[in-house]
């Protein structure tokens, strides 16, 4: 069986995500995550990135502020809980299933805190 988590999300976190911390029910934890909070105008791969993200996960709108964090990294749903990125806090108002349950990635939509 392909390891998918190894092959191909190990080495995009490594290379793209971003240094954030989640918080939950009073226990906070380091976390990398793919960074989508300012639109998919940034860059042509962010924005390709965003653009099959959203095809990929429905419930996804083009004006969500997103961000994906592997399900390896928060096993559980991270809806409720709150996602610090450059100093800013923002809650995870929805939490979407990406991939297999366990190995796949969650598409959580934003709003700031």
């Amino acid at each position: 069986m392909l390891d998918f988590e190894s092959l191909l999300l190990d080495p995009v976190y490594a290379a793209l995500g971003v240094d954030a911390t989640f918080s939950k029910d009073g226990v906070a934890k380091e976390v990398r995550v793919l960074d989508h909070r300012d639109g998919i105008e940034q860059t042509v791969f962010i924005a390709g990135r965003r653009a099959a993200a959203m095809q990929q996960v429905p419930g996804l709108n083009a004006e969500d502020a997103v961000v994906f964090v592997r399900q390896a990294e928060l096993p559980d749903s991270p809806r409720g809980g709150t996602f610090t990125i450059d100093g800013k806090p923002y809650k995870a108002m929805n939490a979407l299933q990406k991939g297999q349950p366990g190995h796949g990635e969650w598409a959580c939509v934003l709003q700031e805190a």
